[in-house]
């Protein structure tokens, strides 16, 4: 994934204690192998790994909450140096607008919602969010995210399409006020099922290479056993 990613490294998602398999272990594993942006569900388990990293030379890692900020409680731990804000309506901007009390702006990550039925932007939001956010002048868009539901099953692929369409006009959106924003859409299967990942095109070109399409030569993946079930 790493060599694939090209120039933006991927991002660990260690959510829910890693799935099961323990949030300190994992995460020291990802970070030991060069990851230096994790991903968590909560802001709380945002908040928890940062204590785990904290004190191991891991202070540089980027955690970054997909819920988002859904309270101002959640805003008041965002603005710390970690994890990163990532707001999905305007009320989470306005939390964490509320909430930043610096003198520049801050970077938050905004999430949209393009297929994945979880929090984020809807299309039919996205005028009246961006309206908000320029409102916000202590805050300064430097991420846009969402998902792809369904890129490793090949029944699906219109899906992975319609969903790639989505955020292209979510990017051209965002692009038009905040011209350097960068992106993230692809999970491992986008990685290695459709090649969508950032291009290498420098000068302003698009950071997203549309031209993916399912691989139709077989990959060998290595990968850890984890468990083994019976089958009944």
């Amino acid at each position: 994934l790493f060599s694939m990613a090209k120039t933006l490294p991927p991002i660990g998602v260690v959510k829910a204690d890693a799935y099961g398999h323990g949030l300190a272990p994992v995460a020291g594993m990802l970070v030991q192998a060069g990851c230096r942006t994790l991903a968590v569900g909560s802001m709380d388990e945002g908040v928890l790994l940062r204590k785990v990293l904290s004190g191991n030379g891991s202070e540089n890692v980027t955690i970054i909450p997909l819920l988002g900020v859904l309270s101002p409680r959640d805003a008041a731990s965002a603005v710390a140096p970690n994890p990163v804000p990532v707001v999905n309506s305007a009320d989470s901007a306005g939390f964490v607008s509320q909430a930043w009390t610096g003198t520049s702006p801050l970077p938050v990550a905004v999430k949209v919602e393009t297929g994945m039925s979880r929090f984020g932007v809807r299309e039919y939001e996205r005028e009246q969010f961006i309206a908000a956010l320029r409102s916000f002048a202590n805050l300064r868009p430097d991420l846009l995210l969402s998902h792809l539901a369904a890129a490793d099953d090949p029944a699906k692929d219109g899906t992975v399409t319609a969903q790639v369409e989505r955020f292209m006009a979510a990017y051209a959106a965002f692009r038009e006020f905040w011209p350097d924003i960068t992106v993230s859409l692809a999970n491992s299967a986008g990685f290695l099922a459709w090649r969508l990942y950032p291009s290498d095109a420098a000068g302003g070109e698009e950071s997203v290479d549309m031209g993916g399409r399912r691989l139709s030569k077989k990959k060998t993946i290595m990968a850890w056993l984890l468990i083994v079930q019976p089958c009944q």
